[in-house]
This record gives C-alpha cells, structure tokens and sequence, in this order.
C-alpha cells in the first residue's frame, strides 16, 4: 500500500469516527421516534450518489424502520416509493415477520420476507 493510499485510508476513518453520532442517533430514532427517523431516511434516500448507499440504507435504517414501525407508515411508505432512491432502498430491505399483515403490502414495494432473504 502506497504512502497516499495509507493517509487517505486513515483520513477516512478519521471522518468515519467524527461522524459515529449520525449513525448512532439514526439507530436510535429507527427504534424510538419514528418520525425523526423518517425524516431522515427520506434525505438519506435522496442524498445517496451510489447503488452502495442506497443498499447500505435498505439493509439498514429502512430495514429498521419497516420492522419497527411498518404498521404506522405504511402509507408513508408507499407514498415515498415513487422517488427513484426510496424505491431503490425499499429493494434491499426485508421484513423480518413473513406472516405481518403488512408483508404483501411492502411486497409489492420490493420488499423482501423473512423466507425471501433465507432462500437466497
């Protein structure tokens, strides 16, 4: 490894540090505010430049949020699906209860089920 791909490596851990308390407040909104927390996903899904974020974002805090408060934003849910990068995100996350009511739902929106991600 090259003197230049060393200190851009460390640099970006640095920042990766710096910034724990984004990652660590967004965990704890996807398990306590739902509604912080899909304020943030929305920016996130449109802020993200690359298919990894957006991935990164489904398998993620979105994946968190659906598990956790599907029942209460689902029609939030599928509103955001319209926009390119929540629809993208939405493909990447799984609903952990395949027998939710709203399984079929989240389906439809590319979702996949607790029985989707083990057959694969």
């Amino acid at each position: 490894m090259s003197s230049k791909d060393s200190a851009q490596l460390a640099q970006a851990w640095i920042d990766f540090q710096r910034n724990w308390w984004a990652w660590d407040k967004l965990d704890e909104y996807c398990r306590k505010d739902a509604d912080a927390a899909w304020g943030v996903l929305k920016a996130l899904t449109e802020l993200a430049d690359t298919d990894e974020l957006i991935e990164d974002i489904g398998v993620g805090p979105l994946e968190d949020f659906i598990n956790n408060y599907a029942e209460s934003h689902i029609d939030d849910i599928e509103a955001a699906a319209k926009a390119p990068g929540m629809a993208k995100a939405l493909g990447h996350a799984s609903m952990r209860d395949k027998d939710n009511p709203l399984a079929t739902r989240l389906a439809a929106l590319g979702c996949k089920t607790a029985g989707d991600v083990a057959a694969e």
